[in-house]
């Protein structure tokens, strides 16, 4: 039985879901940004583009297969480290704003995803959301890779 999916998991449309070709997602690696009961809330970092899912045609990508996605390694390992609940991630000029709800987020988080993140963390501020959860938002860059 495959594992239960969740946010930051990292999965892959199957190929017999009629719409992976027209999406142009068929064989591309995704994150779960967003969890609802039937479906899910994709982020394609190929297409810099979301996409609701049903649950039923994801697959959960094994570690092997997620060699060489350095950003989705990356964010993955953001969401994880925060216990995020769902995400919003947009484009800022040559960086990138991660917006992360959590229901707890303890300060020696902050210093861990600081450490993490090192120079590549430009900014990063935490606002209070409705009456439980709050919003880390981190502004950041992505290293340029080495040819």
């Amino acid at each position: 039985m495959e594992k239960q999916l969740g946010i930051s998991d990292l999965v892959t449309c199957r190929t017999s879901y009629p719409f992976a070709g027209q999406l142009r997602i068929a064989g591309e690696v995704g994150i779960i940004l967003e969890f609802r009961k039937d479906s899910c809330r994709v982020f394609y970092e190929s297409l810099f583009q979301n996409f609701w899912l049903p649950t039923e045609c994801l697959r959960k990508v094994w570690e092997s297969e997620a060699i060489g996605l350095p950003f989705l390694t990356r964010l993955r390992q953001l969401l994880v480290m925060v216990g995020a609940s769902e995400c919003e991630l947009e484009r800022l000029g040559t960086g990138y704003r991660l917006s992360a709800y959590t229901d707890d987020l303890p300060g020696n988080v902050l210093e861990e995803v600081r450490r993490y993140m090192d120079a590549t963390l430009k900014s990063y501020a935490v606002h209070p959301f409705g009456m439980t959860k709050m919003i880390l938002e981190l502004d950041f860059v992505v290293p340029e890779m080495s040819a």
